[in-house]
């Protein structure tokens, strides 16, 4: 008797394990695109990219510079795509119809980068809006809390602070 009650509260231990792991891979919507996103990208995939994946903005400026891959169009995009390594984590937000999705990534080259991508929403899904790569001096330079790329304002701006 005592046996079957371990089986049993083991059991509903594991199955409810599980259901939270499940649910907290299930509530984040960006995740999957943002892979998606890498996966077009690094196959050169422009219908997939410009149609389904990337925002009308971003789209548009594509067709109007009229550069015919992702690599000539956006060397950040295609960069980012070609990084490969062990992911150390990933973080999204959510307000409203803009997110932003940071993933955290030690590169093969031994290189702490934080990758933060802004998404909106545009016709009931989300779709990549920009994409930033930081440089980080080590691991413990990893952001702790999605973290939305600079707008070219906001770069410059903060550039312009530095120096």
């Amino acid at each position: 008797m005592r046996l079957a009650i371990k089986i049993a509260a083991f059991f509903s231990f594991y199955a409810l394990l599980t259901a939270c792991a499940w649910t907290v891979q299930a509530t984040d919507p960006l995740y999957p695109l943002y892979q998606k996103f890498l996966q077009a990208s690094r196959s050169d995939d422009i219908e997939i990219l410009q149609d389904n994946l990337l925002s009308s903005r971003v789209s548009a400026l594509w067709h109007e510079s009229k550069e015919a891959s992702l690599d000539e169009f956006s060397p950040i995009f295609k960069h980012v795509s070609s990084l490969t390594g062990k992911e150390h984590s990933h973080f999204y937000a959510i307000t409203g119809e803009t997110a932003c999705l940071s993933v955290n990534l030690i590169t093969d080259n031994a290189a702490a980068v934080a990758i933060n991508t802004g998404f909106v929403l545009e016709k009931g899904g989300w779709k990549v809006d920009d994409v930033m790569l930081d440089l980080l001096q080590s691991e413990q330079d990893f952001v702790i809390k999605a973290t939305c790329p600079l707008s070219a304002e906001d770069f410059l701006l903060q550039a312009e602070q530095s120096f």
